[in-house]
């Protein structure tokens, strides 16, 4: 092949099919902002409160989560990382070098509809909030049942899309400002809502040791038992979700397309901002508020939205961290 044919060849190549250039290269703060703004999500309200529901014990809830998101920590640091700064490819193209365009296009549709799904979910948690706004009751199916709610979802996720739209550095960008702001809502929503469960259980608002948390914890938040009145999952199942609920980006190597901007492998390591952030303080602080909320009504966690449980814990401000916070998530 002559040197023009070379140079024609590498013309019609696209940019994303070249490894990433020195100058494009991200330092770690920008990883650390992506990750915590990526996983303090709306969706952790409902994480958080199933885990209520499915009967998770306070000890459980406690160290499950520790161990299962440093696992998953250590899967982006070992092994995302390493392979998406060595290539500086994304997953796609690395896949279509050594395997073909025949399973890169049925990896890429898989991935199509996975992603589909979740971006889905995202969108439709924040809806819950803005359907306070025109007195639609809360959805509590797997299936909607007001044409007004399936508006909203379709509204809500036009403006996620606009969003999109204007590519990956901007959402990463929104995510940064708004994750330190997401990360605090969580915390103050749960103190707001902390003491009407310390006093249902133990009289008193103020707590005196740790062995008081535990006890208000087994007894009103963390009980388990689940919504049948059987006992809940245990502590390899806590690992295992937390460990498994990121799985297709670390062990699927769906994150080589955020990495391959590192300057350093090590820079996996600030998945743990969001993993400890969002995925262990945001979905303890979600049991919290899920968990008082209904004692406030006097319903149980299973008859609750995340609009519900976001507006009593935090009033107003709390729709605007259930919409932030899903369109925060939808980098995908």
């Amino acid at each position: 092949m002559t040197t023009s044919q070379h140079s024609h060849s590498f013309d019609k190549m696209n940019e994303e099919q070249l490894p990433v250039a020195k100058n494009k290269l991200h330092g770690w703060k920008h990883f650390a902002g992506l990750y915590a703004g990526e996983h303090v999500a709306a969706t952790e309200f409902v994480i958080g409160a199933t885990f209520v529901a499915l009967g998770a014990s306070t000890i459980d809830i406690l160290l499950g989560l520790l161990i299962g998101n440093l696992l998953a920590m250590c899967s982006w640091w070992l092994l995302t990382a390493p392979i998406a700064v060595e290539t500086r490819l994304s997953l796609y193209n690395y896949l279509n070098k050594i395997a073909g365009d025949s399973m890169t296009k049925l990896y890429n549709w898989a991935n199509v509809i996975i992603f589909s799904v979740i971006s889905a979910a995202m969108i439709t948690v924040s809806s819950t909030a803005v359907r306070f706004l025109f007195d639609i009751p809360a959805q509590l199916n797997w299936y909607p049942s007001s044409l007004w709610f399936v508006m909203i979802v379709l509204a809500v996720g036009s403006i996620v899309v606009v969003v999109a739209m204007y590519g990956f550095s901007t959402v990463a960008d929104f995510s940064k400002i708004c994750a330190p702001w997401l990360f605090v809502i969580f915390i103050a929503g749960s103190f707001t809502l902390f003491p009407a469960l310390s006093n249902h259980v133990i009289g008193s608002t103020t707590l005196t040791n740790w062995q008081d948390f535990i006890t208000i914890g087994d007894n009103s938040i963390w009980t388990g038992v689940n919504d049948k009145g059987e006992k809940g999952i245990g502590l390899l199942e806590v690992i295992g979700f937390a460990w498994a609920a990121n799985s297709i980006t670390h062990f699927g190597l769906i994150d080589m397309a955020i990495f391959r901007f590192a300057k350093r492998k090590s820079y996996g390591l600030f998945s743990g901002v969001g993993m400890f952030f969002g995925h262990y303080i945001a979905w303890i602080s979600a049991g919290i508020m899920g968990a008082g909320t209904a004692v406030l009504l006097k319903t149980t966690i299973t008859q609750l939205d995340p609009g519900d449980v976001a507006y009593h814990a935090l009033g107003f401000s709390g729709f605007v961290i259930i919409i932030i916070a899903g369109w925060t998530h939808c980098k995908c």
